[in-house]
């Protein structure tokens, strides 16, 4: 019973942390400042507030970065356009997205609380 406890409560303190806006990069698909090597300080890269995710859209060599949607990490579909979205500030500024710590925990926590119910 307080196992159940400990991971109700640390799930709980796990989404509260997630539901804050995030800040994320923002260009747009075909301006190649948004491409590989990524520079944040470039001319046409902006900074856009109150995001549920960040996102990073790949097609090919052409990237486009901004506010994402509801799962973490990477999805690619069968047109070769990979999205991959993340969960902390500023995180589509890198050239890979990482699952971070929390999120994985949420995914158990998700899951024990799927069986629970």
């Amino acid at each position: 019973m307080s196992m159940t406890f400990f991971t109700l409560a640390f799930g709980v303190l796990a989404i509260a942390s997630g539901t804050f806006a995030l800040t994320c990069y923002y260009c747009v698909l075909g301006n190649a400042v948004c491409g590989e090597p990524f520079d944040a300080f470039a001319k046409g890269v902006y900074i856009i507030s109150n995001c549920t995710s960040c996102s990073k859209i790949t097609i090919g060599s052409i990237v486009s970065r901004g506010c994402g949607t509801a799962f973490n990490g990477c999805k690619d579909d069968v047109s070769g356009q990979s999205t991959c979205n993340c969960f902390t500030n500023l995180c589509n500024g890198s050239s890979h997205i990482t699952v971070t710590i929390g999120t994985v925990l949420l995914g158990h926590v998700i899951m024990i609380l799927k069986n629970l119910f």
